[in-house]
């Protein structure tokens, strides 16, 4: 039996509401440590006692505005299910786990960008608390990608170290290149190549098995590297965003070099 809500009740659940949701927007924007309950208040239209009231802490409002976002479900749902469904070879299972956490990235892009820069920031910034992680790393242990990872490292394909580590890796490059080519009006790449530039290819001789494959990734990857040229020349006076960008434009470049050599 069903338990009807009372008008106070209601009221709080909409107030709760109206706080993650201006938090979700001000850490998204500003980070964990600029964003204040001030601001977080002020945006949510109450006062900053009740702010504190409700959620205790800035820590804790953060986790709760996670735990209301689609980064939860990227790894539970998502993964999982994409997964049940690709083929019994274990690389094939995680190259579909992997783009499927992509796409469900793609169109987050495409219909709530305050969400998706509230998700890039849990998952790319240095001051996000460790609580975080840890219910991060609880999630992506609850599917089957930590043994899809151990899979694919024994047959090479990956190389050795924590799953987890492996996974955060894909995952923050996969968001930064989003953001950015979102960032620089770039169109997005093709699925494939988030696999094949990110450093997680679950299909490493894909590439290399004929030229065509190969040309294939030539576009996307100089629209990449030409669009965090772009940001870098936008920014050149913040030394931190121009050291962010260019590491990423090396990441693309190297990684391009690599897959060149292998036709060689």
């Amino acid at each position: 039996m069903s338990t009807r809500l009372t008008p106070r009740g209601k009221r709080r659940i909409d107030t709760d509401e109206k706080i993650i949701q201006a938090a979700i927007h001000q850490f998204g924007e500003k980070g964990f440590t600029s964003a204040s309950l001030t601001d977080i208040a002020a945006e949510a239209g109450i006062s900053q006692g009740l702010v504190s009231q409700r959620f205790e802490s800035k820590e804790k409002l953060l986790e709760a505005a996670f735990k209301t976002t689609p980064a939860a479900s990227f790894f539970l749902d998502n993964a999982v299910k994409s997964a049940d469904a690709a083929s019994s070879d274990a690389n094939g299972q995680l190259s579909t786990s992997l783009l499927s956490i992509v796409a469900a990235l793609k169109k987050e892009q495409r219909t709530d960008k305050r969400r998706l820069a509230f998700i890039a920031m849990l998952y790319t910034a240095r001051d996000v608390p460790e609580s975080f992680t840890t219910l991060s790393e609880a999630l992506f242990k609850k599917t089957n990608l930590p043994s899809l990872i151990k899979d694919a490292q024994a047959a090479g394909t990956l190389p050795k170290g924590d799953s987890f580590h492996l996974f955060s890796v894909f995952y923050r490059n996969a968001l930064s290149l989003i953001r950015d080519c979102s960032e620089t009006s770039l169109p997005l790449s093709a699925d494939s190549f988030f696999l094949n530039v990110l450093g997680l290819d679950a299909s490493a001789a894909s590439l290399s098995d004929t030229t065509g494959a190969f040309v294939e990734q030539v576009r996307p990857a100089l629209r990449a590297v030409e669009g965090y040229i772009g940001l870098i020349k936008k920014h050149a006076g913040e030394e931190r965003r121009v050291r962010d960008y260019a590491s990423k434009a090396e990441l693309i470049a190297s990684e391009f070099v690599r897959n060149l050599d292998n036709l060689k």
